[in-house]
């Protein structure tokens, strides 16, 4: 088992009754940092997205108590487990896009609030597993983010050109009405998108629970590459313990409407 630095501040024991445990395994892994065990770009000193003491409710019930992870840059994290048992309730929280949470999320040392929640919002993106576009052209959809006060980049077709092919869908969509493509393309087009506004971490739900198995690998293969090369920090809710072990540094696996037990 690699024994990282970081790996002491990955995960922190959760405040919990005694029903679950937390212990880690690493991936072996060897990063650019030279450090068995290490996928991360060679930033595996940093911390990009804490979640401090994460407290989570629905309707009154508790999901999560207390709940602390450390994500660091070039890393990829899953949230594995069965169905409903919070996995995505948990993204959500962590993102903004729900309130019903108390604790802390600190984007590089700074909270949601002393961040700015349209800049928060700028560098947690969160990519949902139904995927959503409105109506008009792919291109339109993805230049959409660049229309907001708040971006501070001009769209470039060639960047997005370049991203849709590495995700595997052809430059020769971008003037095709997006509702007109398949499921799959419109999951990749979602998540090509979340990559284009530059972000520092990314929050995929089931990313690629629209795609048959063949395009799986692919985007799989394209998602480690992009979030090593760019130094993102990633979490990822998958039902499948095999994918998270292709992807993943580190797995975390919730059972029982928020147990959590880390394993790899």
């Amino acid at each position: 088992m690699a024994n990282r630095k970081n790996l002491s501040t990955l995960f922190r024991t959760l405040v919990d009754n005694g029903s679950c445990g937390f212990f880690y395994i690493p991936n072996n892994r060897t990063g650019e940092c030279g450090e068995e065990g290490c996928f991360c770009s060679g930033l595996c000193e940093e911390t990009m997205l804490e979640i401090r003491n994460f407290s989570v409710s629905v309707n009154g019930k508790p999901l999560f108590q207390d709940f602390n992870l450390t994500l660091a840059p070039g890393e990829m994290t899953a949230l594995c487990g069965p169905s409903g048992t919070g996995k995505t309730t948990l993204l959500r929280a962590v993102s903004g896009l729900i309130d019903c949470s108390t604790g802390d999320v600190l984007l590089k040392g700074r909270s949601r609030e002393e961040t700015g929640w349209p800049e928060f919002r700028r560098k947690v993106v969160f990519v949902s597993q139904s995927p959503v576009l409105l109506p008009g052209t792919v291109q339109e959809n993805l230049a959409l983010p660049f229309t907001y006060k708040t971006s501070t980049r001009k769209f470039s077709r060639r960047e997005v050109a370049s991203l849709l092919e590495a995700f595997g869908v052809s430059p020769s969509r971008l003037e095709q009405e997006a509702s007109t493509l398949s499921q799959g393309q419109k999951q990749r087009v979602c998540i090509a998108r979340a990559f284009l506004v530059k972000p520092l971490v990314l929050l995929l739900d089931e990313p690629t629970g629209a795609l048959d198995k063949e395009a799986v690998f692919s985007v799989e293969e394209t998602l480690v590459k992009e979030t090593r090369r760019r130094g993102l920090a990633a979490l990822i809710v998958t039902h499948s313990i095999e994918q998270a072990k292709r992807l993943c540094d580190t797995i975390v696996n919730i059972t029982d409407f928020g147990a959590v037990t880390d394993v790899c």
